[in-house]
């Protein structure tokens, strides 16, 4: 993880995080709203105050692959992006 410059197995994001880094003269602010069902309500709001987009999967869990690519499709396909 980025917060803790090692990596570790993270837990399901349960409410939107921010963090922010700093790197050089630029500090990027990221927000990790989460992906479980719940949270997916959010995301349009956090997405339209943003300048970019971080999609990412949980590759140790193949089973939710199909629904990952559904919901970034969504997203993707969403013409208000």
């Amino acid at each position: 993880r980025l917060t803790q410059n090692r990596l570790i197995q993270a837990p399901p994001t349960p409410k939107p995080v921010k963090h922010e880094f700093k790197i050089g003269s630029t500090t990027l602010a990221i927000t990790d709203v989460g992906g479980h069902q719940q949270a997916r309500h959010l995301w349009r709001d956090y997405m339209f105050a943003s300048t970019r987009l971080i999609f990412m999967i949980d590759a140790s869990n193949r089973q939710r692959m199909p629904e990952a690519r559904y919901e970034l499709l969504q997203i993707l396909n969403d013409d208000d992006m």
